[in-house]
């Protein structure tokens, strides 16, 4: 089923040949030069996909008898190593496994994020889990991420005292650039074993272009291969129809479009339903780290339906007027459910529920939404997921990955680097005593000094 987008009201509008005509008029012939370089390979992101399916059955097949052991999953990672993987949770789980995680009835197994840890975390695992079936994804490219290294230190001291070094050997797998890291010279160092994160890959596109997502269903029992036939499928198809049925496209035109014609600087994604909450956080990211730079980009703004309709929707419709809206929802594969029989009396000017099932609130609840904001002119489009199958989740991951690099073309940005982040990273590590790093430690003595002298107490 894969996805499926709407687009009449995209521009404001309400004629959908009016605004594919008019994208195409002003963003085609850039299209046509980001669909060259596609086929020309020259976006190893969006290639990817053929090369890990590749490597799929011997993966899986090295962690059979691993996942037949495993009880629970903690993955040890941050940003582009946790989002994709908590999207794929939320996809086919409907929840997300922060905290003290969550128990996955199909497969009988726990899994947890850990990002930055903090004590609960770190107690929770050594009190609750059962250590000797459980297993802990160490995941970074560069393998000196703080964070990550955090989680990793915080755990390998107790287990250690406890279980020993061949514990930490059998017990840890490490996700990480092949070349040179420090996490694979440590994984290397202790004999454990070691998974790709491509060099050319970075981490925001790292589920469809490394082994993360190999590993984490591997361990689960589940076959990662049709999350990378998806991601094949999608590629495709942008190859061989015309530009007015390609997702990136319109999507994307009419994003930029918005941003650059109509000064919309905030795009808002509205998802409908728990399984949908990961998939957007990890959009999020990709948007915000691709296109946020220079003085450029959108600002993502993920919001979840309905409860978001009963906090933020006033805002949205009657709020200043610089936004651009997409609704996210699931396509059911059939209907599901037992439908409401009576309404009592005393809710009567509710009968008109009588025969409906919840899954039709579900879908008149943001079509309610989507279709108010439409009708008084704001850019609004739909994108509905096939429901909770990883061939569905892997078109979605594609098509958003070529729709945010084809924008970066628009924008005029690298769509690939992160230079403030890098930014971030180094001032965290000089604040935290690090060498080298004299001069920004000197910046943040000076800013810290402002800070304490113009604090208040209430």
């Amino acid at each position: 089923m894969g996805v499926r987008f709407s687009y009449p009201f995209l521009l404001g509008v309400e004629k959908e040949q009016e605004a594919s005509k008019t994208l195409l008029d002003s963003c085609g012939a850039r299209y046509e030069s980001f669909l060259a370089s596609l086929r020309g390979n020259e976006y190893p992101q969006l290639d990817m996909p053929e090369k890990m399916l590749q490597d799929v059955l011997a993966i899986q097949e090295a962690l059979k008898g691993l996942a037949c052991e495993t009880e629970e999953v903690v993955i040890v990672g941050i940003g582009g190593s946790s989002l994709g993987l908590a999207a794929i949770h939320s996809f086919l789980f409907g929840h997300l496994p922060y905290g003290h995680g969550g128990l996955v009835p199909a497969v009988n197994k726990r899994v947890r994020i850990v990002e930055m840890p903090t004590e609960d975390d770190i107690s929770g695992v050594l009190q609750e889990a059962n250590l000797e079936r459980t297993r802990f994804v160490v995941i970074s490219k560069s393998g000196t991420t703080l964070e990550t290294l955090l989680g990793l230190l915080s755990f390998l001291d107790p287990l250690r005292q406890a279980h020993g070094d061949a514990y930490i050997k059998d017990h840890f797998l490490f996700v990480t650039d092949p070349e040179s890291s420090a996490l694979l010279s440590f994984a290397r160092g202790i004999g454990a074993r070691t998974f790709a994160i491509p060099g050319e890959i970075g981490g925001r596109f790292s589920i469809l272009g490394s082994h993360m997502a190999v590993v984490f269903l591997g361990l689960l029992g589940l076959d990662a291969a049709p999350l990378f036939e998806g991601a094949i499928n999608a590629r495709k198809a942008v190859l061989s129809l015309s530009a007015e049925s390609h997702v990136p496209f319109l999507l994307g035109s009419g994003v930029y479009h918005g941003l650059s014609r109509l000064s919309k600087s905030i795009w808002v994604m509205f998802a409908y339903g728990d399984a949908l909450e990961g998939p957007m956080f990890w959009l999020r990211q990709l948007v915000s780290e691709s296109l946020g730079k220079e003085g450029l980009g959108v600002t993502p703004l993920a919001v979840k339906g309905p409860s978001d309709q009963h906090s933020i929707l006033q805002l949205l419709e009657d709020g200043p007027d610089d936004k651009i809206f997409t609704f996210f929802s699931l396509l059911p594969r059939c209907p599901r459910g037992e439908a409401l029989q009576r309404v009592p009396e005393e809710f009567s000017s509710f009968s008109f529920l009588e025969g409906k099932r919840l899954q039709d609130a579900w879908e008149a609840l943001w079509q309610s939404s989507y279709l108010s904001l439409a009708s008084k002119g704001k850019p609004a489009s739909w994108m509905g997921l096939g429901e909770s199958t990883l061939e569905d989740l892997g078109v979605f991951f594609w098509t958003m990955e070529a729709t945010v690099i084809y924008m970066g073309t628009l924008l005029g940005v690298n769509p690939f680097d992160q230079p403030a982040v890098e930014r971030s990273k180094k001032l965290c590590r000089a604040l935290l005593g690090g060498s080298g790093l004299e001069a920004e430690q000197a910046r943040i003595e000076e800013l810290l000094g402002k800070h304490k002298t113009k604090s208040i107490e209430v």
